[in-house]
C-alpha cells in the first residue's frame, strides 16, 4: 500500500508540470502579462529642470511577431518613482518589471551621478538583480527609440551584441548586482560597457564598443576596444576574441581559447609598493596571411609575439587609466588589501594617488594549441 502512494506521488510530480503548461496555455489561470505592460528596456535620462527622463520599451505580448512589437514611452517625473506613476496614468496599467534585459544610462546621468538610479533599483523588489547595464553616449531615450535594420525588438539586439561583443573581450558585460558590488564599495569605482548610435541610409542602428570608467559614481572617461580588452586580460575577464600579431615577413590571427589563469600578486619591499602581474593564455591558430615556416622555430615566434601583444595591451589600458583617471578599475586595492591589511589601513586613504603612480610588472605565459598540419604558408 506505501508502494503504491509513493508510486502515485512520482506520477503526480511528473504529471503536474505539463498540465499546467496546458492551462496557461488555453488561458484558463489569469495571467500578468494581459493585465500589466512588459518592460524589455529601459532608459534614463536627466532633464535641464533637474527632473528625471524614464523611457520604458514595452513588449506587446499578445502579438510579437509585427513591426510593432515593442512601443517606446517616455515619461518625466520628479523622482523616476514619481515617473514610473505618471507611466501608470498614461497607459492604464503598471509597468511589469522583471523582464528587463537592458538598462541604459544616458551621459545627463552618467556624468552627474549614478548611485541615486541604482536606489530606485535596487528598492524595486520586482526587478531581478540581472538585467545588464550599458552606458550610451547619446540620450537613452534614442537607444531604446531606434529601430533597427536587423528583424528583432531593439532590447534582444542590443543584449545580443553585450554578449558577443564580450566573448570577444571588446566590451565588459556588467549586470546591475555587479555595478551596485562596484558603486557600494570605498569609492565608487567601476565601468561598464559602450553604446553609441550609429546611421545608415535605410535606418539607425546601436552598436556595442569600448569601457566606460565611473569613478565616485560619476562617468570620467572611457576606453577603446584594445585598452578594453587590456583590462580584462588583468581582471582575468578575457572570454575570448582574436589577437594579431605582427611577425616579420606574416601576420598571424590567433584565437583566444582560454585565459587560464592570472595571478595579482602586491609587493611591498623597504615600504615601496609595486605589482606583479602573471597572465597565461592558451591560444589557437585561425590564419597566417604571409609567408611563415610552422616548424618549432616558427611557431615559437608566435607564441613570443602573442605573449608580447598581450603584454601591450595591458600596458596601454595601465597607460590610460592611471595617471589620467586615478580610477582603481583593475581592482589592485582590493589584492593589496588581502596580502597587507595593516599597509592598506595606513594608506588607503591616499591610494587613489599611490594607484596612478604603481609600478606594474607583467608576465603572459602563452601556449599554442590546435595550429594545423600545414607545414609551411605563403603569401601568393
Amino acid at each position: 500500500m506505501a508502494n503504491r502512494k509513493k508510486s502515485n506521488k512520482r506520477w503526480l510530480r511528473r504529471l503536474l508540470p505539463p498540465v499546467l503548461v496546458l492551462l496557461l496555455a488555453a488561458g484558463c489561470i489569469p495571467t500578468e502579462l494581459n493585465e500589466r505592460s512588459l518592460v524589455s528596456m529601459v532608459g534614463i535620462d536627466a532633464n535641464k529642470d533637474h527632473t528625471v527622463r524614464l523611457t520604458l520599451g514595452i513588449i506587446a505580448t499578445h502579438n510579437k511577431e509585427t513591426p510593432d512589437a515593442i512601443t517606446v514611452y517616455s515619461v518625466d517625473g520628479e523622482t523616476l518613482f514619481d515617473a514610473s506613476r505618471k507611466f501608470i496614468q498614461i497607459i492604464g496599467n503598471q509597468p511589469l518589471w522583471p523582464y528587463i534585459k537592458v538598462i541604459v544610462l544616458g551621459p545627463s546621468v552618467s556624468k552627474k551621478d549614478i548611485i541615486p538610479v541604482l536606489d530606485y533599483f535596487n528598492r524595486n523588489n520586482e526587478i531581478q538583480p540581472n538585467p545588464y547595464v550599458i552606458l550610451s553616449k547619446i540620450p537613452a531615450e534614442e537607444i531604446v527609440r531606434i529601430q533597427s535594420l536587423l528583424p528583432a525588438l531593439n532590447t534582444v539586439i542590443v543584449e545580443q551584441q553585450l554578449i558577443n561583443q564580450s566573448r570577444l573581450s571588446l566590451a565588459p558585460r556588467v549586470q546591475l548586482f555587479q555595478l551596485n558590488e562596484m558603486m557600494y564599495a570605498p569609492g565608487s569605482t567601476g565601468y561598464m560597457a559602450l553604446i553609441r548610435k550609429m546611421s545608415q541610409d535605410k535606418g539607425s542602428f546601436s552598436q556595442v564598443s569600448g569601457m566606460a570608467v565611473i569613478k565616485n559614481g560619476k562617468w570620467i572617461g572611457e576606453l577603446g576596444e584594445r585598452e578594453t580588452r587590456g583590462v580584462l586580460w588583468v581582471r582575468h575577464e578575457v572570454e575570448g576574441g582574436i589577437l594579431n600579431v605582427s611577425l616579420k615577413k606574416a601576420t598571424a590571427s590567433l584565437v583566444i581559447k582560454k585565459c587560464s589563469k592570472v595571478e595579482m600578486k602586491p609587493v611591498l619591499r623597504d615600504g615601496e609598493l609595486s605589482m606583479s602581474l602573471n597572465i597565461k593564455v592558451k591560444l589557437s591558430v585561425g590564419e597566417i596571411m604571409g609567408y611563415l615556416r610552422m616548424d618549432q622555430a616558427g611557431l615559437e615566434k608566435i607564441r613570443q609575439g602573442a605573449e608580447k601583444e598581450i603584454a601591450s595591451e595591458v600596458k596601454e589600458a595601465l597607460a590610460a587609466v592611471q595617471p589620467a583617471y586615478k580610477a582603481d578599475i583593475f581592482g589592485f586595492g582590493s589584492a593589496v588589501e588581502r596580502k597587507y591589511p595593516k599597509y592598506w589601513q595606513e594608506h588607503k586613504e591616499q591610494w587613489e594617488s599611490i594607484f596612478s603612480k604603481l609600478p606594474v610588472d607583467i608576465s603572459v605565459k602563452a601556449s599554442l594549441h590546435d595550429f594545423g598540419l600545414t607545414e609551411s604558408v605563403s603569401a601568393r
